[in-house]
């Protein structure tokens, strides 16, 4: 027999016997299931957690021996950008957002430039930008620059300039780009806790209120800073080494006392001082009000002469006004789980209600540019785009996703964006300030919205994704401690932000370059107004061209009429020579 037949042989012999293992099941089998070991569910995850945790703490001892190798500094055999990486201090990983729509889209340091930091000697405990006027310095033209070689070109227009009021009742200003300016003393007996400044560039003053109750306003004057005719003969004719005018300070500024106030509550026939929790200068139509909220929810309004116009309920939310914000004749409270808006001609005070607008309000302002939307913030960090045109209604335009923003204590709008200063109090940097872009807001509502039509609220998750751009967040930028900002908008120029340390001793003025991206005009607006005028031309030259027709019609019709006339009396002429006694010259007669 072959090889390949005893294969053959070997295959009908075993086939039997598989089949009938496979049907029947193997007998061996049973007895390896019998001795397989057993145990219950619970036990079996304790046992899966005690190999876990030992597989922790082999990777925790790892950990150790390789942080403790990377601080005697002996990564020989790792690059050096590897050896920085393990030993430089970093964010928590844990405190990182993954989600997409959180995540900044570009760096801060684009768009955020530090200019200077100011030392102070006492214990600063506000700040706040003052407008001024755009005010130039005088030229001098041995000195001042030119870019053509012509006309010398004198320095930027100043807009603004920093206040800052220590506890003690010194008041200092600087200019944008950290000189000092001016100081006084407000003559408070009691430490100042609050500042105010003028909302407006007609006039500047400084309203200063201390933890008795007590306000105080000085008028401020800033003029560009000029020289006699003596001092300027004087500098000409001098011999020494001359330096430029505009190494100093380019403003005087001086301060005079014009008002006090006294904020007080009865209580039973008694009158009492009540703790002040708020306190800002506004104005409405043209007029200046002083704005002071208190612990028990009530709003007292005085005039810019410091008389007392009316006290109002405002709130019975405990722990009274937090804050307010003042924007174009506008001007907001928040009081824990209420906001609204304070009427300082009616003197009332409208509270306003918002379905969808839940929990305490961490802070609430008016966009910079539509005076009638409020942009809200909630405790849970989640910003609010809402419609106040109406005040008895509240609609919401748009939610940015929930917890965007984290631990607001402070907000400010710019054009186009949305700045929040952030207190988590976690880390060397516990603070941080936050962008958000509100730009495409408006664009998304004019591509989406129905002519009439509410816009319901949404978020990028159920925008479409045409308007949809990456991320929520343009920047964010870690801080040390802060314990006040400031916010200034300046039309050509960056906007201004200042920060106070924590300890009061140091002031921070940054400059913030970031503008509002804009669509690219249509090229079709500029070809509107030639297609009307060539529509209208052609209409003037259709109604030209139709009244000629007519009329040359009509006159065809009548030439068409002689004529013919005239051919019949030409058919009669020959009859009329042949009769007898007729002659050539008939047609005479």
């Amino acid at each position: 027999m072959c090889w390949g037949s005893s294969h053959a042989y070997l295959a009908v012999l075993i086939w039997p016997s598989f089949l009938w293992i496979t049907s029947e099941g193997w007998p061996g089998a049973h007895w390896l299931e019998v001795m397989r070991p057993r145990d219950d569910l619970l036990s079996q995850e304790v046992r899966h957690l005690q190999d876990y945790i030992q597989l922790c703490e082999d990777r925790m001892e790892l950990l150790r021996g390789l942080k403790k190798v990377a601080s005697s500094s002996q990564l020989t055999g790792l690059p050096g950008s590897h050896a920085r990486a393990l030993q430089e201090k970093m964010p928590r990983m844990a405190e990182i957002d993954n989600d997409e729509n959180k995540l900044p889209t570009s760096s801060a340091d684009d768009y955020l430039i530090s200019k200077r930091i100011i030392l102070q000697d006492g214990v600063v405990s506000k700040i706040l930008f003052m407008p001024v006027k755009g005010l130039r310095a005088p030229v001098d033209p041995k000195t001042a620059s030119s870019t053509d070689g012509g006309t010398p070109v004198p320095p930027a227009a100043s807009t603004a300039v920093l206040v800052a009021v220590t506890e003690d009742g010194k008041a200092s200003m600087y200019s944008p780009s950290g000189e000092f300016l001016h100081s006084f003393w407000t003559g408070h007996d009691q430490p100042v806790t609050f500042l105010a400044v003028s909302p407006s560039v007609d006039e500047q003053f400084v309203a200063t209120a201390d933890s008795s109750g007590n306000i105080r306003v000085h008028n401020v004057k800033v003029r560009a800073k000029k020289f006699s005719e003596a001092q300027k003969e004087e500098r000409q004719s001098s011999l020494d080494e001359k330096t430029s005018l505009f190494l100093g300070p380019q403003l005087n500024v001086s301060s005079r006392l014009n008002a006090t106030m006294r904020v007080f509550n009865t209580s039973e026939g008694e009158l009492y001082n009540p703790k002040m929790t708020a306190f800002i200068a506004s104005q409405k139509n043209g007029r200046r009000f002083f704005v002071v909220g208190d612990e028990k929810g009530k709003i007292t309004v005085f005039t810019r002469d410091g008389t007392l116009r009316a006290k109002l309920d405002a709130t019975a939310a405990p722990g009274g006004i937090q804050s307010f914000h003042t924007q174009t004749n506008y001007l907001i409270y928040t009081a824990g789980l209420d906001w609204g808006f304070v009427d300082l001609d009616r003197l009332q005070v409208a509270r306003e209600y918002c379905p969808m607008v839940e929990g305490r309000i961490a802070a609430a302002i008016t966009d910079s540019h539509l005076h009638w939307r409020a942009i809200v913030v909630d405790e849970d960090g989640t910003p609010w785009v809402l419609n106040v045109k109406n005040k008895s209604d509240c609609r919401v335009d748009f939610m940015f996703p929930r917890g965007v923003m984290r631990h607001v204590v402070g907000l400010a709008s710019t054009r186009g964006f949305v700045l929040g200063l952030e207190n988590h109090g976690v880390g060397t940097l516990p603070m941080s300030v936050i962008a958000l872009n509100v730009s495409h807001i408006v664009d998304w509502q004019q591509g989406r919205r129905r002519p009439g039509g509410p816009v319901q609220p949404h978020t990028y998750a159920g925008a479409p994704s045409l308007h949809r751009p990456t991320s929520h967040v343009v920047w964010r930028k870690p801080l040390a401690a802060s314990r006040d900002w400031a916010v200034h908008k300046r039309s050509t120029e960056g906007d201004l932000l200042a920060f106070l340390s924590k300890d009061g001793r140091s002031i921070e003025i940054m400059e913030l370059l970031m503008t509002k991206y804009t669509l690219p005009p249509d090229e079709t607006q500029n070809m509107k107004f030639p297609s009307i005028i060539g529509a209208m031309l052609l209409v003037l030259g259709y109604q030209y061209w139709k009244q000629k027709s007519k009329t040359g019609d009509e006159g065809l019709t009548s030439l068409g009429a002689q004529e013919l006339s005239e051919r019949q009396q030409r058919q009669q002429r020959p009859a009329h020579r042949n009769r007898p006694g007729g002659s050539l010259y008939d047609d005479d007669y």
